[in-house]
């Protein structure tokens, strides 16, 4: 169990994948937990996975890196991401959303959040 005292934040897809021709959004949600009485704020980015499926950053969807904000009381955000629509016939592409490294807070699990990219053109 978490100590109150202290806050956690994790992160969970909440429109886990979308068709390429429709740009996305896909979304996550980062909740946070505990201590959630103060105003507060994250960073997360999109991260490669390590999936053999995996999308690819610059050819499938641009790096985007979001700053997400909680008002005192707040317990979750939802945030949107989107990628690239090519003509390249593909299978299901997979990546990750996660925390930025290096911020001083701590970090539930989850800590990353898997979405993907559902190819629309002809195989």
């Amino acid at each position: 169990m978490r100590p109150i005292a202290e806050t956690f934040y994790t992160i969970e897809p909440f429109i886990p994948s979308a068709r390429e021709g429709t740009l996305g959004p896909v979304s996550v949600t980062v909740y946070k937990s505990g201590n959630i009485s103060a105003a507060s704020s994250v960073e997360i980015t999109t991260v490669m996975s390590s999936k053999i499926n995996a999308a690819t950053i610059s050819t499938d969807l641009q790096a985007q890196t979001s700053n997400v904000s909680f008002a005192a009381g707040q317990a979750s955000a939802v945030v949107n991401f989107h990628f690239i629509n090519d003509a390249e016939p593909e299978q299901f592409e997979m990546f990750l959303v996660g925390f930025v490294p290096g911020q001083n807070i701590n970090i539930g699990t989850p800590s990353q959040a898997e979405l993907g990219i559902i190819d629309d053109d002809c195989k």
